[in-house]
């Protein structure tokens, strides 16, 4: 098959996690011998990370859609403009990261990363008053883009059965789904050789919806080290905060550490609890993330009681934590996809 993907960011074109998601995915799918034609989003807040590993395409096709904030509105009225003169003939499907709010000449699957009105409040925690006021006012906008989105799909893919009951409470949706998880590079992350744990708790994160506050809290009541990734600095004596690291150094302090948590309000997925898992650290997750679906209670203690999760997690084994991630690769998400197109293109299969 020859599959258009329209999504707002691509390898060399990055804004987000969700060019990590897919690198992964469509390296996978054209592994599976399909092809891949590209319309991606860029602007000026677009970063080249990841240009080594992205997928092979027949064509990557760029749309300038002006600025980051906003990208749900501004992405599909620059998307509309370029394809007007775009040819579709030579394509069976076309898999949307993006909203698209119109339909388009193709059997449309359209694949959701995350939920906005699951996670608008933990968002506007971290926004200036006249921000606040701001995502306010769009937020009618991005409700049609969500609805229209929706309507114009053959088909949704969510990454997890959070995802899902976000936005089933959000809409009324009658588009046929299913749930995919995603999968876990455990050729990036795995147990460092001659790893040595120590007793340090990590955190992987900078945001409020990721359960930062809780994390600091957990910090100024417990004895335990705490460390935190993502932050070059916190607002608190208690935890030593390691900014931003390199995949080979977050594979490391991810080996390192004795117990890695993730507080998080809501999370449609939550990727560092499979990475901290592929490199042998068992994980503390509420039951509001996404990927706790997949691990068992061997590998994953699902509480929001940080300080009795860390207790129990700490007698989890390395060994059970790297088996269960294992069976988390990419390969079922990427076959997923394909019998997905294959079914609405040939519904008789």
């Amino acid at each position: 098959m020859h599959l258009l993907i329209i999504t707002r960011e691509w390898p060399g074109y990055v804004l987000g996690g969700i060019s990590h998601h897919i690198c992964n995915l469509y390296n996978e799918v054209v592994d599976k011998g399909h092809e891949i034609t590209v319309i991606t989003g860029t602007c000026p807040q677009s970063s080249h990370e990841l240009t080594g590993k992205k997928p092979p395409a027949n064509e990557v096709h760029t749309v300038q859609f002006g600025y980051r904030k906003g990208y749900y509105v501004l992405f599909p009225i620059a998307l509309r403009n370029y394809l007007q003169s775009f040819d579709f003939d030579p394509f069976d499907a076309c898999i949307t990261h993006t909203g698209v709010p119109f339909e388009l000449p193709l059997p449309t699957v359209s694949k959701r990363h995350d939920c906005y009105e699951a996670t608008k409040e933990y968002i506007r925690n971290g926004l200036s008053f006249l921000e606040t006021i701001g995502d306010r006012l769009m937020g009618p906008f991005r409700t049609i883009v969500d609805r229209r989105s929706i309507a114009a799909a053959d088909c949704l893919i969510y990454n997890s059965a959070v995802c899902r009951a976000g936005w089933e409470s959000a809409y009324n949706i009658t588009t046929p789904s299913i749930v995919s998880h995603n999968g876990i590079d455990t050729s990036v992350f795995y147990p460092d050789s001659g790893y040595n744990k120590e007793d340090y708790i990590l955190f992987v994160g900078g945001s409020e919806r990721k359960g930062l506050s809780h994390v600091i809290s957990f910090a100024r009541q417990t004895k335990e080290d705490v460390i935190i990734v993502g932050p070059d600095e916190v607002n608190s004596p208690h935890v030593d905060a390691l900014g931003r690291l390199s995949s080979d150094e977050l594979r490391q302090v991810y080996t390192n550490a004795a117990v890695t948590i993730h507080p998080a309000g809501w999370e449609a997925f939550g990727n560092v609890i499979l990475e901290s898992v592929a490199c042998g650290t068992p994980v503390v997750a509420t039951k509001n993330c996404g990927a706790v679906e997949v691990l068992p209670s061997s590998a994953c203690v699902v509480t929001s009681e940080i300080e009795r999760g860390v207790m129990k997690a700490k007698n989890l084994n390395s060994e059970d934590c790297i088996k269960a991630a294992s069976k988390q690769t990419w390969d079922k998400p990427a076959q997923d996809m394909i019998d997905i197109v294959r079914s609405i293109t040939n519904p008789e299969c």
